[in-house]
């Protein structure tokens, strides 16, 4: 997932090679949960890419995001699907918050150049904010696997 941050905070892009390697690490994943619960991730990963369908339609996010949305679907589950949204939205504010602080600041640099010039473009990375969503979603979820 850091990976796909990198790439998309520095190109707004998220290759679809990306995609897939993170649809077939969920192939590993699957035998550490029980098969009644490889049903519910299905579920997250089909109700986030429906979701992420539509704003796509709508010309709200890029189709590299949904099929991100999709994939981390299935990481997340159905189970943690409300830390992942509560997270997106911390996140998304945190990035906007980001934003106007860099736009403030008179340093140079790699980084925050490239905030300025997402800051002025008016398309954002979305793909940073849903991997970094995915990260406290899925910690739990490993928590509460190695407990059971």
């Amino acid at each position: 997932m850091t990976h796909i941050m990198w790439v998309d905070f520095f190109t707004l892009k998220i290759k679809n090679g990306s995609v897939v390697i993170l649809c077939l690490l969920y192939i590993p994943f699957c035998t550490l949960v029980s098969p009644s619960v490889i049903i519910g991730d299905l579920f997250a990963a089909v109700l986030l890419f429906a979701i992420a369908l539509a704003l796509w339609m709508s010309r709200m996010l890029g189709a590299g995001d949904v099929k991100l949305f999709g994939a981390l679907g299935l990481f997340v589950g159905f189970d943690y699907l409300d830390v992942f949204v509560f997270g997106l939205l911390f996140f998304s504010v945190l990035f906007l918050f980001v934003l106007a602080v860099a736009m403030r600041m008179t340093r140079h640099g790699k980084f925050l150049n490239r905030l300025r010039e997402i800051k002025l473009s008016r398309r954002a990375p979305y793909g940073v904010v849903m991997c970094l969503s995915a990260f406290p979603s899925l910690l739990l979820r490993l928590v509460d696997i190695a407990q059971s």
